[in-house]
């Protein structure tokens, strides 16, 4: 299932709620290390079930990450990438280059 970067209680459309820019689920991770991931992330995420017993995430020593950690490490890739590209576009728009020629 992955982590829901905007919870699925908040009523987003489901096609963008389990979208790859709203659903965390790194490539390649194990399963203890994404519950792990998602402990650190999710403010009310504190643990699950493994096997036939339950685990909390304070128990095991897990920390939660605070507000910038959670929005840097709890947001999926696609999102980091699009939202970083925007950045990038309005930086652009804001300073050419050529700008530095027109004050010299």
């Amino acid at each position: 299932m992955g982590h829901h970067f905007v919870p699925l209680k908040a009523g987003l459309p489901r096609s963008y709620s389990d979208s790859v820019f709203n659903v965390l689920k790194p490539e390649g991770i194990s399963r203890g290390d994404f519950y792990e991931l998602h402990y650190k992330v999710d403010r009310h995420y504190h643990g699950g079930k493994a096997k036939e017993d339950r685990w909390r995430g304070e128990a095991l020593g897990f920390q939660k990450y605070g507000p910038a950690g959670r929005l840097w490490h709890g947001s999926p890739l696609p999102l980091k990438a699009r939202v970083g590209g925007v950045g990038a576009s309005i930086g652009g728009t804001i300073h050419r280059p050529d700008d530095d020629e027109r004050h010299r």
